[in-house]
């Protein structure tokens, strides 16, 4: 028996700067073509500028939850005043 893995698929999208819990420091990425299932993982775009790759890296994020068309980024550093530019990754 020869097993295959479906193919991986992305999505960029911006992580806005409105959009965040001020309180537990979250936001919820929707409309995606995600399910529960799935593998889901998010890196910053290439398309960021050195301003935003910095501000990433002081959120210092992570997909902590993850349904269907949905996944929700937790930060455990500050919370960025400028839109982010991501990519949704899904495995």
């Amino acid at each position: 028996l020869i097993f295959s893995a479906a193919p991986s698929r992305s999505c960029t999208i911006n992580l806005l700067a409105s959009n965040w819990n001020a309180d537990t420091k979250t936001q919820t990425i929707n409309d995606l073509e995600v399910v529960d299932s799935d593998n889901g993982s998010l890196r910053i775009a290439q398309s960021a500028t050195d301003e935003q790759f910095a501000a990433w890296g002081a959120a210092q994020p992570r997909v902590t939850n993850q349904g269907y068309g949905s996944i929700t980024v937790k930060l455990s550093g500050t919370i960025p005043t400028m839109d982010i530019p991501v990519e949704v990754l899904i495995v």
